[in-house]
């Protein structure tokens, strides 16, 4: 009988290459977004920010906790605002507006009123109807900060309107940078134009409301609503790519 002996040198260990699960962190369609300055995120899916059973808060799951809440028995000019949305479970979850439903926080806590971005996850065949608002109450619209849908097309109060339409009835990401008086709208993953506002002014940061406009009546959101995400900071377009490819499988692109 002969007995082999194989000697094996830890150094041959060492230039093994094996397999490393870096790729899963890197992976586009993670679903985990740039949390870095991210001062509100609403996320219709996730259950520790929305229950699907009761729609009356909507959590936010940044570290900012501004969480807003249905606003209801608001009247203006005899007109009522009775939010009444409702939850679909279709693309994982979002909330169906219609033109009488919004959620509204008193301060929009950590918002700075001047470089911001803010993202949204959209489905509509609206062509005009506000998204989200800032400092736009019966009392107070001077430094008023205004997302709508107008003429099908998304745009900002003072800083004309996205080229491309968005109002196909199927899921948009659609996303305002601003910087000073410069804006920059993308949907999905493509720069759509840069606009110059009307002046640089620094919004103010009380009443923060989605889905409806104080000021003006049946001026409310009709449509799909899944995720909010706002940055007191200036996203890149390579972030907001990223952004992008993280969530957009759930919404079937």
């Amino acid at each position: 009988m002969r007995l082999i002996l194989f000697f094996i040198s830890f150094n041959v260990f060492s230039q093994i290459s094996l397999p490393t699960f870096q790729a899963i962190h890197n992976n586009q369609e993670s679903g985990i977004i740039l949390l870095d300055n991210l001062i509100l995120h609403l996320d219709a899916s996730n259950p520790s920010s929305l229950n699907q059973n009761d729609l009356s808060t909507w959590s936010d799951l940044s570290t900012s906790n501004n969480d807003v809440v249905l606003v209801t028995g608001f009247t203006r000019n005899s007109y009522t605002l009775n939010s009444s949305p409702s939850f679909s479970s279709n693309n994982g979850g979002s909330i169906t507006f219609n033109d009488n439903a919004a959620y509204r926080r008193s301060t929009f806590t950590n918002f700075s009123g001047n470089a911001f971005t803010v993202s949204m996850w959209i489905k509509t065949s609206q062509t005009s109807g506000r998204l989200f608002s800032v400092a736009r109450s019966p009392s107070s619209y001077g430094k008023q900060l205004i997302l709508w849908l107008t003429s099908s097309k998304i745009g900002i109060y003072g800083a004309n309107n996205s080229t491309n339409t968005v109002n196909d009835n199927s899921w948009k990401f659609i996303t305002v940078v601003r910087n000073s008086g410069t804006y920059k709208y993308y949907i999905n993953n493509s720069l759509d134009v840069t606009r110059t506002g009307q002046d640089s002014k620094t919004f103010n940061y009380n009443d923060l409301v989605i889905g409806w406009d104080y000021r003006n009546n049946n001026s409310g959101f009709e449509g799909n609503l899944g995720a909010v995400y706002f940055y007191s900071s200036t996203l890149s377009q390579s972030e907001i790519e990223d952004n992008f490819n993280a969530t957009k499988s759930r919404y079937g692109l």
